[in-house]
């Protein structure tokens, strides 16, 4: 071991249970360098917990004065480590001790030391929900898609300075910001522009928890979602990736496809109504406005496209009986 090479970040909320299971099968993996968990509230029963490990120079405990959201919680992580990648998990997943160990010696053993690395994560079920085993460019494509899921990432921060945690702080303070993967692997891919796909993987997605930070209209209403699309698109000029503007498309693609879609079905608002209301807020710039009114366009054609397929084939097979 590197004893500075990778790190695990753990932020947790009001989920005290699972933050204390996610430790201690970290510390009994015996791969990261640092384990850092950051907790949005206090709780005494992983306070209790970490003292009971003893002087483990791995853990670092680190409580906030309040909740700061998720995205902040994600970014002081970051700061914290000393190591110069970090694989930040949500505290209700699992680890794959092997696949970690083979994560580590891929890490160490590369040449090229990229921005990103990308990982394969399985579904609670076992099933493989993301795929990277097939992936072989080294270039941003759908951030989105690689980095949508906490888990998705491994990030390097060995050569970040203050203006990259100040980018990621900015963002956490904006509407929308509930992307703190996309955000960081952005920033990421900005100081490093290289990307890399690591086939196998190490996270297992766990059982959702009662107590969660990414639900309901809040996070999945359409408002929600336009603010989400608008930040990172904002981000994404901030950080002066290269091929941004490519990067932009596959984020508004991604947005109009995906997530509009699913917030369209789960809520059925009134689009037009809601989108001129986030045309006028003022935080955003032109660019991230104009990117929004091209992704409601594309959702509306996507829309008319799929209702038109559907149609034809009710059809054809009318006329083949």
């Amino acid at each position: 071991m590197n004893n500075d090479l990778l790190a695990l970040g753990l932020p947790t909320y009001k989920r005290p249970d699972f933050a204390v299971k996610a430790i201690a099968n970290a510390i009994a993996l015996d791969v990261y360098d640092e384990i850092i968990i950051s907790c949005n509230s206090k709780e005494s029963i992983i306070e209790s917990f970490i003292d009971s490990i003893g002087p483990d120079c791995r853990v670092i405990y680190n409580l906030q004065p309040e909740n700061v959201g998720l995205s902040q919680n994600y970014s002081d992580i970051i700061s914290l480590t000393k190591c110069r990648y970090i694989h930040i998990v949500s505290d209700e997943d699992s680890l794959d001790g092997r696949n970690a160990k083979e994560l580590y010696k891929f890490i160490e053993n590369s040449d090229i030391q990229p921005g990103i690395i990308c990982l394969s994560v399985l579904d609670q079920y076992g099933a493989v929900y993301k795929d990277t085993s097939t992936q072989q460019n080294h270039n941003i494509k759908n951030i989105c898609s690689d980095a949508g899921h906490i888990g998705t990432t491994v990030i390097n921060c060995s050569h970040w300075k203050n203006r990259n945690i100040d980018l990621l702080s900015e963002y956490s303070k904006r509407l929308g910001s509930v992307y703190p993967t996309v955000a960081a692997a952005i920033v990421a891919y900005a100081n490093n522009p290289y990307l890399a796909y690591f086939p196998k993987h190490i996270v297992q997605m766990g059982p959702k928890h009662k107590k969660s930070e990414i639900k309901g209209h809040g996070i999945y209403g359409f408002s929600s979602r336009a603010f989400q699309l608008m930040s990172l698109i904002d981000l994404l000029l901030a950080a002066k990736i290269p091929g941004s503007q490519r990067g932009a498309f596959y984020m508004i693609y991604f947005f109009s496809s995906h997530a509009f879609i699913d917030s369209y079905i789960k809520f059925n608002e009134d689009i037009l109504k809601i989108s001129c209301k986030c045309f006028q807020i003022k935080e955003f710039s032109f660019f991230a406005k104009f990117s929004f009114v091209l992704a409601v366009m594309l959702f509306y054609f996507i829309r008319a496209y799929r209702f038109f397929r559907k149609l034809a084939s009710e059809v054809i097979k009318h006329l083949v009986k």
